[in-house]
């Protein structure tokens, strides 16, 4: 019943849990247990595994919001962002290619993180609701989110990160959400 957040790695070996504010992850059936983080007073969220099978969590260490990437097995942090960019996160997803990472705040945007460069990029923002329900490509080229036009419809959007631009796939007269690519990259759902 405290159980926040869960993810699968890619390869299907490795689980992440986030529980009570504590980030854990654990092999499927060898080894053990590790907890993420060294301060219990700090709280972490939204974890997520990395293409290069590191997680990245949400804390508040330090009093604002931060990324943070651990290595499987470490609980201090090997790289950590921070900044008025961030804002508080309500969803964040990893890349499933690449050093990228995805996520909403509280202000209504959709930003892009590259890891590698140390880099934020505000893809997207709203006037009316969160940018949540977004999902990756699996070649981890463009992102395809929901984004609300009034309080009664949305639309599908894709942004490619190549382009640096941003393409509406739907019209807004409806309320569309939670778009998925299939696993080849093929078709968007």
């Amino acid at each position: 019943r405290h159980l926040e957040s869960f993810s699968i790695n890619a390869k299907g070996d490795q689980l992440s849990v986030t529980a009570r504010g504590q980030v854990f992850s654990l092999k499927n059936w060898e080894g053990p247990t590790y907890r993420h983080g060294t301060v219990p007073a700090v709280r972490y969220r939204e974890s997520d595994w990395m293409a290069d099978q590191r997680l990245v969590v949400v804390s508040d260490d330090g009093g604002e919001e931060r990324l943070e990437i651990f290595d499987v097995g470490a609980s201090t942090p090997t790289f950590t962002m921070s900044g008025p960019e961030i804002g508080r996160v309500t969803e964040l997803k990893a890349a499933p290619v690449g050093p990228y990472v995805a996520f909403a705040n509280h202000r209504n945007e959709l930003v892009l993180v590259d890891v590698d460069k140390k880099t934020f990029r505000t893809v997207d923002r709203s006037e009316h609701v969160h940018l949540e329900h977004f999902c990756w490509s699996p070649d981890g080229r463009m992102v395809a989110y929901r984004k609300t036009v009034d309080a009664t419809s949305s639309f599908i959007k894709i942004y490619v990160l190549d382009e640096d631009r941003g393409y509406p796939v739907t019209k807004p007269f409806l309320n569309d959400f939670s778009p998925s690519f299939d696993p080849e990259g093929r078709y968007l759902y």
